[in-house]
């Protein structure tokens, strides 16, 4: 969300994940929806610390950090790639950004189905998926299950600009150059 007259409080992110783009968009906005309420009393409260972040990315080292900055008008310029691409792309239904299965459905009945599926794909783009049980003594005997999934190689996304790991990934390198990146913190809470 961005304020058109691009003042204090500018600008709010928000992202959403799943199977079902509307469950995704519908995440995205509601957070979206629950920042911005907030974001100009905050920004304003804040002002002369986030002003200095925005100057001094190294400033930024918390998570609130990362979309709050993004509330000082000057940092609009950082999202540009974002909202005022040159060429950009036509707009998409929500219907047409689905992950069908087999059989047309957005998500298997069976969220083993699901599940197997996004590890297809992932392992079919040449990465790796590693599960990590961290079940704990009491959750096993209510038979619930704690994991941690993690894909080396992917981007990771960290709070705080002197823990930055992406910048310095590999796979950053495929299609950008050091002068391509983007030189400012994510903007996600």
């Amino acid at each position: 969300a961005e304020r058109f007259d691009g003042g204090t409080g500018r600008m709010c992110f928000g992202a959403g994940a799943g199977l079902d783009p509307e469950s995704a968009l519908d995440s995205a906005l509601c957070e979206i929806a629950t920042d911005s309420v907030n974001l100009v009393g905050r920004t304003r409260r804040d002002e002369a610390r986030l002003r200095a972040m925005a100057e001094d990315f190294t400033k930024v080292t918390t998570l609130h950090d990362h979309p709050l900055v993004y509330g000082v008008p000057e940092m609009g310029r950082h999202a540009d790639f974002l909202l005022r691409q040159p060429d950009p792309r036509p707009p998409l239904r929500v219907a047409d950004v689905r992950w069908p299965g087999p059989d047309g459905e957005p998500a298997a009945p069976d969220l083993r189905e699901d599940l197997l599926r996004a590890v297809a794909a992932v392992t079919a783009a040449g990465f790796d998926v590693v599960v990590v049980d961290q079940t704990l003594p009491e959750q096993r005997a209510l038979g619930l299950h704690t994991v941690k999934v993690l894909v080396p190689g992917l981007v990771p996304i960290d709070f705080g600009w002197s823990r930055q790991r992406a910048r310095h990934m590999p796979r950053m390198r495929t299609t950008l150059t050091a002068a391509g990146l983007n030189p400012a913190p994510h903007p996600f809470p």
